[in-house]
């Protein structure tokens, strides 16, 4: 049996319950959500949008460029990090010591960035790397967006207490370090993806809105957007907070948004207003399984979060104009020891859309490449990701993204 760090929640009371996954990659706590909607099936079908017709395409992967830089003065098991691809630079936030590490990839440490304001006094949840000078951090308690220099020196600072989002109790967080989504900025506009435990306190889950749009300049909340569908919509079931984290994407002018349970992107301009919806639904995840029921014990919630498949986000690589999204496949409860399986034992693949997000092609992963859900970094021709799969502890010398994989693109035709 697994034990919650929290303790669990009486059902029917008003509080959010925790509990701690057997999955050494997802080394955190996490949520059970809460799901309340309209759909009266407890298991989905989901369509499969990829045909044969775009054969003239072939896609393959090179993951010869890895690097591991081990210091000897400190210790570098960042959870939470991001990558300035122009520079070459990772930054990784040792948030319990209020220090950002730069890396340059091919040579080792750069500098390390101490965050000494009184505003840091507060749990740091996610880092975006805007410029070499502009560094965005986003914080709890209260809920902050925080501007730096590559010094460290706090610029500006945004409250976001006041989210135009309907709680039926007081909100847990806006973001946190579960939520490996990134703030979007373009234009003065900082887009915000509402955490997975929020889910729990809104009255109407079946028209949920998950996306806040903030204005930097005028400092004020302008729209609220998203779609749930599916079993998003479900009601009396439960699920791990992994299967819902929503996930943003930007490209060409575009916001894509996706869900791990989903077969469907959902299209909006910079402002959040809707544009449309594709289909993206693959070949290797055709039904949803039935999620536990809403009075579900904690270890039948964990059940499901080792075996059932999903999607992982979105992402855009602009120097080959294609997306991109993992899929992590549906794996037995238990192993050939008879113990209950582990997360690394699943097979993967991973889709490729064009510009517009119409399907190109989906592949098996190698075994020997690692994409762990939020332990990976788009890049413009591919990802920078861990190189094993849980296979190290936190605390060790070590950088937790040490190596590049690279698609290459051969074509008859044009993408």
């Amino acid at each position: 049996m697994i034990k919650s760090d929290f303790g669990k929640r009486q059902r029917g009371s008003n509080a959010p319950y925790f509990y701690t996954t057997c999955c050494s990659l997802l080394a955190a706590s996490a949520t059970v959500l809460v799901l309340v909607g309209c759909s009266t099936n407890p298991s989905a079908e989901l369509p499969n949008c990829f045909t044969d017709s775009v054969s003239n395409i072939t896609i393959t992967a090179d993951t010869t460029d890895s690097w591991t830089p081990v210091p000897t003065t400190a210790r570098y098991a960042h959870r939470i990090f991001d990558y300035a691809e122009a520079n070459n630079l990772y930054y990784g936030l040792e948030a319990t010591e209020n220090r950002i590490d730069v890396f340059r990839l091919d040579s080792g440490l750069v500098r390390s960035i101490l965050l000494t304001d009184p505003e840091f006094d507060q749990p740091i949840a996610n880092i975006m790397v805007h410029t070499a000078d502009s560094i965005f951090l986003t914080a709890n308690d209260p809920y902050t967006l925080l501007l730096i220099n590559h010094h460290g020196k706090l610029i500006t600072s945004w409250k976001l207490n006041e989210a135009p989002v309907e709680w039926d109790y007081a909100p847990n967080y806006y973001h946190s370090k579960r939520n490996f989504q990134k703030p979007i900025l373009f234009n003065g506009l900082v887009h915000i993806a509402i955490t997975p435990f929020d889910f729990y306190y809104h009255s109407n889950r079946a028209d949920m809105k998950l996306f806040c749009v903030y204005n930097l300049t005028e400092r004020k909340w302008t729209r609220l957007y998203g779609h749930t569908e599916g079993v998003y919509t479900t009601p009396d079931i439960t699920l791990p907070d992994d299967f819902t984290l929503p996930n943003l994407v930007y490209a060409n002018g575009s916001v894509w948004v996706s869900y791990p349970l989903s077969a469907h992107a959902y299209q909006y301009n910079t402002k959040g207003e809707f544009m449309g919806k594709k289909c993206i639904g693959g070949n290797a995840i055709s039904k949803i399984p039935e999620p536990p029921a809403l009075d579900a014990d904690i270890q039948q919630e964990t059940n499901y979060l080792i075996s059932a498949p999903f999607y992982g986000r979105l992402s855009y690589h602009s120097k080959l104009k294609i997306f991109s999204r993992i899929v992590f496949h549906e794996i037995p409860l238990y192993g050939n020891d008879g113990k209950l399986n582990q997360f690394c034992n699943r097979n993967l693949s991973i889709q490729f859309f064009d510009q517009d997000m119409n399907p190109i092609i989906e592949k098996a992963i190698d075994n020997t490449i690692t994409l762990l859900p939020g332990y990976f970094i788009a890049t413009s021709d591919g990802f920078i990701t861990a190189s094993t799969c849980g296979g190290k502890k936190i605390n060790e010398d070590y950088l937790t993204l040490n190596k590049r994989i690279r698609f290459n693109i051969v074509s008859t035709g044009t993408l």
